[in-house]
């Protein structure tokens, strides 16, 4: 019997839409559509091994699950836990509720051309030693039989889903916290920010969002590239982010 998806579901985006973005998603895995709040069910018994509960990264909130199985999955996106780490968790359990957190934000729902609105993020690796980031998962729909019941009343036979292959294009973001000044942040990618960059950028994106310190360092490490490289949605290179800043900073002093 295979897994049981995490949340009966409208719609959904593939496992290969994710390997396809530019740059590829970090943790390819696969969005199930759903309203906030829906209950997230455990694909298979296992422990939870981790946990977040911080919306500053791009995962936003999440639960990590090691499966009796030897693989891995991880649920993303949530609007909030119902699980600890070290729990004992069995097939069918709710281990969490659906949401729209991450990148700073408790609900980016209402940004449907860029999120394609709340979603469950369901990652899945083939074991249980494993780097973030390394773009080794596994496809999890081939893995799965059954969907969650919208009662949670059981489950129901397995029925082929609507896959919608959609233009996934991440959000660049400016993101402030005390002691660590401001930072460019979008698509895993990480670059801080002079004041005359801050000011040039903010000519194109929304202000900085005020974080804590811890949030801020979360980000830092959850991106790819750290501070050493910035690459936006359009594949700009470094040397292109910088030229632009500093282009825009040369408006901002005038």
């Amino acid at each position: 019997m295979g897994y049981l998806r995490p949340v009966p579901f409208t719609r959904s985006t593939s496992w290969a839409t994710h390997r396809r973005r530019n740059p590829p998603s970090t943790e390819p895995g696969v969005d199930y559509f759903c309203p906030i709040g829906t209950p997230v069910a455990a694909a298979e018994s296992g422990r939870v091994v981790d946990t977040g509960d911080s919306i500053g990264p791009a995962t936003g909130r999440f639960v990590t699950i090691d499966l009796d199985d030897g693989r891995r999955v991880r649920y993303l996106h949530l609007s909030r836990r119902a699980v600890g780490r070290g729990e004992r968790v069995s097939r069918g359990q709710v281990v969490g509720y659906s949401g729209a957190t991450g990148y700073g934000e408790e609900d980016w729902s209402w940004n449907v051309a860029e999120t394609g609105g709340a979603h469950v993020h369901m990652t899945v690796w083939a074991t249980q030693r494993y780097n973030f980031g390394s773009n080794a998962t596994l496809d999890p729909e081939p893995l799965m039989s059954e969907t969650p019941g919208f009662a949670g009343t059981g489950a129901k036979p397995f029925e082929p889903p609507t896959v919608v292959e959609e233009k996934e294009e991440p959000t660049m973001k400016m993101m402030k916290a005390d002691n660590r000044g401001t930072a460019l942040v979008g698509a895993g990618y990480f670059k801080s920010l002079t004041p005359d960059q801050e000011s040039a950028w903010a000519k194109l994106i929304d202000p900085a969002v005020q974080i804590s310190p811890d949030e801020f360092d979360q980000v830092r490490a959850s991106s790819v590239w750290g501070d050493a490289d910035y690459t936006s949605s359009a594949t700009l290179s470094p040397a292109t982010v910088d030229a632009i800043a500093q282009r825009l900073a040369g408006i901002a002093k005038s």
